[in-house]
């Protein structure tokens, strides 16, 4: 990483993603990792991308989770055991994450998401319950996923979308479910020698702007119906499905 300090163009590129992966996550409340893990992929290493995420993963769903409009107590124990679910195989996952190749797992999630959102716009909405069984389910194929790549909000997105929530209590639960995934991710990486000091503290500077740049697209969404936020963020998704296949398909 220390190619990060003596490169001042990759920082600055590195703090404009960063940048546009908050505004993302502030309209849609998903976002920032598929963001920078494909803008910033560009002119870095993957492992280093994956490095620099827990951290503004964790602070800007703090923020998502606590300061909503749903109260954080009824949100935490209505997805609790998707949470649990979570943990193990995202801590698990991450000390493979240099062994297994991520790339046909990015193809099977993108096909997966790309179908969900194709056949959600055009209307047939698959529909789940909240109880153990689907939670459990979802919660470790999304942990697996995460701990491996990063990102695991497609399967946690489409556990929601089924579930046909409201806005406000999607957000809250993104919110959630993304804060308790962050921390297992964190210490694994870091068990398994990938976060640094260096890491860190670039890591806490891309936080700042991310958290920023979030506040100014919650702005935004606030002006977006129940139907027009389900529509977008369903077309948001089906880009993130798209991009997950070519990679998936062609990897860097």
């Amino acid at each position: 990483m220390n190619t990060l300090f003596t490169d001042y163009a990759i920082l600055a590129v590195g703090i404009l993603v960063f940048g546009i992966g908050g505004a993302v996550k502030g309209i849609f409340g998903i976002g920032l990792p598929i963001v920078v893990v494909t803008l910033l992929g560009l002119v870095m290493e993957p492992i280093e991308v994956i490095a620099l995420l827990p951290i503004a993963i964790m602070a800007t769903n703090i923020r998502q989770f606590f300061f909503g409009s749903v109260d954080p107590s009824t949100v935490s124990r209505r997805y609790a055991i998707f949470a649990l679910a979570l943990i193990v195989p995202m801590v698990l996952s991450a000390f493979w994450i240099l062994h297994v190749p991520t790339h046909l797992i990015q193809l099977l999630t993108g096909v997966s998401v790309c179908l969900f959102a194709t056949t959600s716009l055009f209307g047939f909405r698959p529909r789940v319950g909240g109880g153990w069984f689907w939670q459990m389910v979802m919660g470790l194929i999304s942990g697996a996923i995460g701990g491996l790549t990063s990102i695991w909000g497609p399967t946690m997105t489409m556990y929601l979308m089924a579930r046909n929530i409201d806005k406000d209590e999607f957000i809250a639960a993104i919110g959630f479910l993304f804060l308790v995934g962050s921390v297992p991710l964190i210490v694994g990486l870091f068990l398994s020698g990938v976060i640094t000091a260096d890491v860190l503290f670039l890591s806490a500077i891309c936080t700042v702007v991310a958290l920023i740049s979030m506040w100014m697209g919650e702005k935004i969404r606030g002006r977006l119906s129940e139907e027009r936020f389900r529509r977008v963020v369903l077309i948001f998704f089906l880009v993130m499905g798209i991009r997950l296949v070519v990679i998936g398909l062609w990897p860097l």
